[in-house]
């Protein structure tokens, strides 16, 4: 029995073997393209490559729709803007349908009057005959549920726990509004603070005259950005921020914490829906210590790293070095296995300053029957079945 190997191909000669060649062209008044030739690639199992977008015009751009021109390629990841002179990371995943050329090509719709249209055409060789039911793991999902657009982080928004906890005294203007549930408000809380929901914000009698910090569980979340936002603008709140890292950055800073049930490997665990909301921000890095030989983990968690149990506290040190030579806000690191069986690493594991460490519940089985759960939702009343893929126009 074959075995799909768990294959993460970055374009780098030295790493994979595979032959990286860009060439920028302009074809015809609105399209730039960016061509990736890949070289000789395997057909034995789908492979991942991260390609760069750039941003060459002296304006900032959004990314309004992102198309390919056939399923054999996903897109697993793209910046959704760019500023002036800017690269991003695009994450594609591409499935060899057959032996010999292929050219399939992402098209990028942008913002920018000067640049509408970006595109990417992948070239290069498929070597051997895939094998039948290649893409079964992914053919359950949803493509739109894969892809990623990846905004930037809200750094304006944020109040780091450091500076929070100066502020944060008897005589402070500060108030502290915990938006996290009621029952995990109450388990474990900052002492002094009161727990309104998020969407309560703007109906909750705060004190106008005092800086309000709102805290919850550490993910990016975009509800509570847009009601930090809608606080400030409408001067409810002298000055209203997030605290940047939530609860988690709050305890692993030496911050106080009251409650029935203080436990901080809690604080450090995340659930498939709320890691599939937060991944839309940048800053987000992935340590796989599942050791699986299965290949999808590397298309639900485009640009992860595989490290061993043993070394995660080495690689959480790298990141965080990493992170202070590129400053551009907080890192946050995703720890997942399989099966969300990670033992007492929570509790122990130290997070470098700097650095949001979470690990996901449930592992990346979890994730992925989260993803299965929501295509169901979507394809509610109709029948989905595994068939084969007809070549398209780009690997025939």
């Amino acid at each position: 029995m074959t075995t799909l190997p768990d294959i993460r191909v970055y374009l780098t000669a030295a790493l994979c073997g595979l032959i990286a060649v860009v060439a920028a062209a302009r074809l015809g008044a609105d399209e730039v393209c960016l061509t990736q030739e890949l070289g000789e690639v395997s057909a034995l199992a789908p492979f991942h490559c991260a390609v760069p977008l750039k941003n060459d015009s002296a304006e900032p751009f959004k990314v309004n729709r992102v198309r390919t021109s056939c399923p054999c390629v996903y897109v697993l990841e793209y910046p959704a803007e760019l500023g002036p002179r800017e690269a991003g990371t695009v994450h594609l995943a591409v499935f060899p349908q057959k032996e010999g050329d292929f050219n399939l090509k992402v098209w990028f719709e942008t913002s920018a009057a000067a640049t509408p249209l970006l595109a990417i055409l992948l070239h290069g060789i498929v070597t051997g005959t895939p094998p039948p039911g290649l893409t079964r793991f992914l053919s359950v999902l949803d493509p739109p549920l894969l892809t990623t657009p990846v905004c930037k982080q809200p750094t304006d928004d944020l109040t780091g726990a450091a500076q929070a906890m100066q502020d944060h005294a008897p005589a402070s203007r500060f108030v502290v509004v915990d938006v996290r549930p009621e029952a995990e408000f109450s388990a474990a809380c900052i002492p002094g603070s009161v727990n309104r929901p998020a969407y309560a914000l703007s109906a909750s009698p705060l004190p106008k005259d005092r800086d309000v910090l709102l805290v919850d569980s550490g993910w990016p979340n975009p509800r509570l950005i847009r009601e930090c936002r809608k606080l400030r603008d409408t001067h409810l709140a002298a000055s209203a921020t997030i605290l940047a890292g939530g609860l988690n950055a709050w305890e692993r800073a030496g911050g106080r914490l009251q409650g029935s049930a203080v436990m901080p490997a809690n604080l450090r665990r995340i659930p498939p829906a709320n890691f599939y909301t937060a991944r839309r921000f940048d800053g987000w890095q992935v340590l796989d210590i599942s050791g699986t030989a299965e290949p999808l983990p590397a298309f639900l968690f485009p640009g992860r790293q595989t490290v061993k149990t043993t070394d995660v506290a080495e690689s959480l040190r790298a990141l965080a070095e990493a992170a202070r030579q590129t400053p551009r806000g907080l890192t946050w690191v995703l720890v997942v296995d399989e099966r969300g069986e990670s033992g007492d690493l929570p509790a122990r594991i130290e997070a470098p300053a700097g650095t949001v460490v979470f690990f996901l519940d449930g592992g990346w089985r979890a994730f992925e029957k989260y993803l299965q759960e929501q295509t169901a939702m979507h394809h509610k009343g109709t029948v989905r079945t595994t068939q084969p893929q007809q070549p398209c126009e780009g690997c025939k």
